[in-house]
């Protein structure tokens, strides 16, 4: 009996020892997440700015929601990886299922700038209540195109719930050229002079127009002009250079009228950086695509035209904006006489810089490097505290050699205890053809592969702007001094006369 006993008791505990070791390699399979696949194969770049997205939503497989047994009715939301949700772009409701088929195509989906992936979330339709959140996951825009990619999901607990597979396709924007958007970045040198043959909007026909300029679709503008008065008005800003952000196909010019309440739109017009805009041109200004508030304006027909004075200098390659060669055209060339080796550059502001420190501020600065070389001490400006549109209005002045390539700058966060944090970073061409006087509005840009820099850059969409003003001139010319008069010789020394020794003196030699 104490054997039967003895026997019943030891498989009892084996049997809870089998039991504990299989809820516990259930519990590691629930909350292990997925051995990552190799990444996909890669086909050069991501789309460009206004270039449009199909994607494809295929099916899901595996959905699941931990800590709930009834089946979920999901659907599928689609984005860019540096915009926040909701997004416009979703799918049908499949219902009662954790392996929905989809196949839907969710079209018109416009690049914005610094795009970097598609965001693909997945949610539970609830009729009585707010949807609930499934799972999230991204999928690089540089995988490649047409291929089924399967985009692994994970929830806010960072647990694996399943995943969702698409394909995606990208055909130009309907403003760029049928030609290849260029790769590598330009410098484009603008002036908006005057327009003239504006409608009136106000009730007693006194416009007060202004202009903004923008990447390709991007509502945000890069430059603004003065507001001026009438239907034909002229403005004095003068030459101002920018770089173009890679991949950018076009450059919008947008007139507006200055109202105490909203803006008035006035009218618009696209310059294609394909071929190369340079020279004088009166552009005309038309309406806004598919936007019901300009229905008026497309009734009175002519909205006047515009004055811009354009030169392009595009830089090529792949190799990031300082390693790249330039392709100058003749208005480009060289002026004669000796390429200026002295620069003034001012460092004058910074604009919407990303927040840095706890309270949502940063303490910033910035270097300038000439050339491959490491910035030094003397050229950096003062740190400007708690200020993300800093005003820094710093001249440096530098040596730059005549074989010097390029200028960076560095913007950083300052720091009292630590070592300064990155924050952006841009550079401009400086060879001799480019070494003029200008002003430059720089968007600031990640280091290349740099992972930190790409999380700062998706965790506030932008790094920001910087804007520089530079001076060139030589250094006057060495006066030669007249060489001094030969010295004289040196009279010789009259000869010095012993007299003879007194008679009677003895004369000893003294060792």
């Amino acid at each position: 009996r104490r054997r039967r006993e003895e026997e019943e008791r030891r498989r009892r505990e084996e049997e809870a020892e089998r039991r504990r070791r299989q809820q516990e390699e259930e519990e590691r399979r629930r909350n292990e997440k997925p051995v990552p696949k190799p990444p996909p194969r890669y086909r050069g770049k991501v789309p460009a700015i206004g270039d449009m997205l199909s994607v494809n939503v295929l099916k899901g497989e595996d959905l699941k929601r931990p800590g709930k047994l009834d089946k979920p009715d999901p659907y599928v939301m689609v984005g860019f990886d540096n915009q926040p949700p909701p997004y416009d772009h979703k799918t049908e409701v499949c219902k009662n299922t954790t392996d929905p088929v989809w196949d839907e195509v969710l079209n018109e989906m416009a690049t914005p700038p610094y795009a970097r992936g598609l965001a693909v979330e997945v949610y539970d339709k609830d009729h009585f209540s707010k949807d609930d959140f499934m799972g999230r996951g991204e999928l690089d825009l540089r995988a490649e195109q047409n291929e089924m990619h399967a985009v692994e999901l994970f929830d806010d607990d960072d647990h694996h719930v399943g995943r969702v597979y698409l394909r995606y396709h990208v055909r130009r924007g309907s403003a760029a050229s049928s030609q290849a958007v260029p790769s590598g970045y330009s410098n484009l040198t603008f002036n908006v002079t005057e327009a003239k043959g504006l409608i009136d909007t106000d009730k007693f026909g006194k416009q007060d127009p202004y202009v903004t300029l923008h990447w390709g679709p991007d509502p945000a503008h890069f430059f603004k002009t003065s507001v001026e008065k009438g239907s034909n008005p002229h403005w004095s800003e003068g030459e101002t250079g920018v770089r173009v952000p890679e991949g950018v196909p076009y450059v919008t010019v947008m007139v507006w009228d200055k109202d105490p309440g909203k803006d008035d739109f006035l009218g618009l017009c696209r310059v294609p950086l394909l071929p190369e805009p340079r020279g004088d041109h009166w552009l005309p200004l038309k309406v806004r695509e598919n936007e019901p508030a300009d229905d008026k304006l497309r009734k009175k027909g002519d909205l006047g035209q515009i004055r811009l004075k354009l030169d392009y200098n595009h830089v090529q390659g792949h190799g990031g904006p300082l390693s790249s060669t330039l392709v100058r055209p003749p208005s480009f060339a060289a002026s004669p006489g000796p390429v200026p080796t002295r620069a003034t550059v001012t460092v004058v502001s910074g604009e919407d810089l990303p927040k840095m420190d706890t309270f949502g501020k940063a303490d910033p600065y910035v270097t300038v490097a000439v050339g491959t070389a490491v910035a030094d001490d003397d050229h950096k400006t003062q740190v400007v505290h708690k200020d993300l549109d800093p005003v820094w209005n710093h001249d440096i002045s530098m040596r730059v050699p005549e074989d010097t390539t390029h200028l960076t700058f560095t913007v950083y966060d300052h720091d009292k205890f630590n070592k300064s944090d990155f924050m952006g970073q841009a550079g401009f061409d400086v060879r001799a053809g480019n070494r003029r006087d200008m002003e430059y509005v720089l968007p600031l840009q990640p280091r290349p592969n740099n992972e930190s820099d790409l999380k700062l850059m998706k965790k506030h969409g932008t790094l920001g702007k910087l804007k520089i003003r530079t001076h060139w001139y030589n250094p006057s010319a060495t006066t030669i001094a007249t060489p001094p008069p030969a010295p004289k010789p040196a009279p010789e020394p009259a000869p010095v006369t012993i007299p003879p020794p007194n008679d009677g003196m003895e004369v000893v030699d003294d060792y």
